[in-house]
């Protein structure tokens, strides 16, 4: 795995997420990935006359990552300190050591937080979940499916893209006394965004036909 966490001379790859008009959210790698797949399918015209050479489009771009979580070292901090105030406990009271003890793994949860950061991606919001529960009770009719954000595949300067998150494949490896897990895979694919879908966002401030431009208009806000 390329970098480590707070290393100075490492840009650590990341999710972006733009929930209307909020600051972007950034969900950070813990470690750069060692590999990422793209597969590119051309869009060409129909099969067995003259137009089966002709481009149709931008092909159509698949993006899988694989990005790993680890709190051992948090894990291993904290029972430090359980075993370092255990210790102050006993020099300062010879006679009688008290019950009560500090428990600072209750403020633990492993790798639940960047897992669950990564899922609430694709869940609609709890605003967009009760309005529509309120307009069901007002009666109406059709109601539109909540719009989900718009997300950034960031990798450095050379690849910051609108994509479409596809599947999760989350594999939990290891857990606490308290069953929180500590180390974690997941393996992302996404739909990279074209010109065509970004028209249909409220963030594509731009008609122009290439991707990169595109996206650096909507990514910088420019």
């Amino acid at each position: 795995m390329s970098g480590f966490p707070g290393s100075p001379k490492t840009k650590m790859g990341a999710i972006e997420v733009i929930r209307g008009n909020s600051p972007a959210e950034r969900i950070e790698f813990q470690y750069n990935p060692d590999t990422i797949s793209r597969t590119l399918t051309p869009k060409y015209g129909k099969s067995g006359n003259a137009e089966a050479f002709r481009l149709e489009g931008e092909p159509e771009e698949v993006i899988t990552v694989e990005i790993e979580f680890d709190a051992t070292d948090q894990l291993e901090q904290i029972g430090t300190a359980i075993m370092r105030a255990r210790n102050e406990e006993q020099q300062s009271n010879q006679t009688q050591i008290s019950v009560e003890e500090p428990k600072p793994e209750e403020d633990f949860f492993g790798v639940s937080p960047q897992l669950a950061a990564l899922e609430s991606i694709i869940y609609p919001t709890s605003e967009q979940i009760s309005n529509n529960a309120d307009l069901a009770k007002q009666g109406k009719m059709e109601i539109v499916p909540p719009i989900g954000p718009l997300v950034m595949f960031a990798f450095g300067e050379r690849m910051v893209l609108p994509v479409k998150i596809t599947q999760y494949q989350i594999q939990e490896q290891s857990y606490d006394s308290r069953l929180n897990p500590i180390l974690a895979k997941v393996t992302i694919t996404m739909s990279v965004l074209t010109y065509t879908d970004l028209k249909q966002l409220q963030r594509a401030t731009t008609a122009n036909h290439s991707i990169k431009e595109e996206t650096a208009n909507i990514y910088w806000g420019t």
